[in-house]
C-alpha cells in the first residue's frame, strides 16, 4: 500500500513540473514575422499644385486693306506659314472693276497686300469675292517665336509664381517640358480670380489655344527633413493618425506615432519625432504588427 501511495505522489509531482514548464515552451515558440527594413533619409519633398496653362501668341501682326477695294484673290488660309514680303491678297479698286483693263491698263487699280513679318496665319477674316473698306483687317499673322503658355494662377497662390520660377508642363499627348515663369500680366480674370503668368515655350509647332497641365512647386525655400518610403508609414481608416514600426535591439517591433509632412508617389516626410540614422524602420511585413511582436529581418531596402 505504501508503494502505491508513493507512486501516486511521484506521478503528481512530475505532472506538476510539466505544467510549470509549459509557459516557457509557449514563449519559445512565439511566431516570428519576416520583415524588410530601411533607414531614414534626408531631403525635401516639394508640394505641387496643378494648374491650367493655355498656349497663346503674344505677338500678332494684322494685315489690313490699304484702300477700299474688291478682293480678287486670297493666297492664305489659317495655319499657312508666310515670309516677310510674301503676297497675301490681291485687291482691285472700284474703278478698275467698273472700267476694266482696256481703259486703266494692265496694273492700274491693282493692289497687292504683303506680309509685314514672317510667321503663321492664325485667322483669315476676308475671302475672295468680298469688298473691304480701307483699314479693314484681312488676316492675322502670329510670330511663332512669341508663343507662351499662360499659366492661370489663383490670386492666393501668386506668391509661388514669381518671375524665374521653374514650372513643369504636361501636354495632352503625354509629353512633358520644363518652363520658366515670366512676369505676370497686368490683368486678372474678375470671375475666376486667376492671373495669367506667361512661360515661354521652345516648341514652336504647338497650336494656339492648347490646354495643358502646369505643376507649380509650393516650396517656400531650401530645407532638409526626414524622408521614409510610403510603405513604412501606416495610418488609421480616417487618415488622422500615423505611425511607423521600428525594430528594437531585442528583435521585436515597436510602434512609433509620427507626424507627416509632404508626400509624393513613393515617399513621405516625417516631421516628428527625430529618428536616428541607425534606426531600422520596417517597410514590408509591418501590417497588423503589434508592440513586442518578434520579427526577423530578411532584407534591407
Amino acid at each position: 500500500m505504501k508503494r502505491i501511495i508513493l507512486l501516486a505522489l511521484s506521478t503528481l509531482t512530475l505532472t506538476g513540473c510539466g505544467l510549470k514548464s509549459q509557459p516557457k515552451d509557449a514563449a519559445a515558440q512565439a511566431p516570428v514575422t519576416d520583415v524588410e527594413v530601411t533607414t531614414v533619409a534626408y531631403g525635401q519633398i516639394d508640394k505641387e499644385i496643378e494648374l491650367t496653362a493655355v498656349t497663346v501668341f503674344l505677338k500678332k501682326n494684322a494685315a489690313a486693306a490699304p484702300v477700299s477695294a474688291f478682293i480678287t484673290a486670297c493666297y492664305v488660309q489659317p495655319g499657312t506659314a508666310v515670309r516677310r514680303g510674301q503676297t497675301l491678297y490681291r485687291l482691285e479698286s472700284k474703278e478698275r472693276q467698273a472700267l476694266g483693263n482696256d481703259i486703266l491698263g494692265k496694273d492700274m487699280g491693282i493692289v497687292l497686300v504683303k506680309a509685314g513679318a514672317s510667321g503663321i496665319v492664325t485667322d483669315v477674316q476676308q475671302q475672295t469675292g468680298g469688298y473691304v473698306t480701307e483699314g479693314a483687317t484681312l488676316c492675322s499673322i502670329a510670330n511663332t517665336g512669341s508663343m507662351v503658355f499662360e499659366v492661370e494662377v489663383p490670386a492666393e497662390d501668386m506668391r509661388y509664381a514669381r518671375p524665374g520660377t521653374a514650372c513643369k508642363i504636361a501636354l495632352p499627348d503625354g509629353r512633358h517640358m520644363a518652363v520658366t515663369l515670366a512676369a505676370p500680366l497686368a490683368t486678372m480674370d474678375v470671375n475666376a480670380q486667376v492671373q495669367q503668368v506667361p512661360a515661354h515655350v521652345k516648341i514652336s509647332t504647338l497650336p494656339e489655344g492648347l490646354r495643358a497641365k502646369a505643376m507649380l512647386s509650393m516650396s517656400s525655400g531650401k530645407r532638409s527633413t526626414q524622408i521614409l518610403p510610403k510603405a513604412a508609414v501606416q495610418s488609421d481608416d480616417n487618415m488622422t493618425s500615423f505611425w511607423i514600426m521600428k525594430v528594437s535591439p531585442a528583435g521585436t517591433a515597436k510602434k512609433i506615432p509620427v507626424t507627416i509632412g509632404n508626400s509624393n508617389n513613393s515617399e513621405t516626410e516625417i516631421i516628428a519625432p527625430r529618428l536616428s540614422p541607425a534606426d531600422r524602420i520596417i517597410t514590408t511585413g509591418s501590417y497588423q504588427l503589434q508592440d513586442g511582436d518578434k520579427v526577423a529581418i530578411m532584407h534591407n531596402v
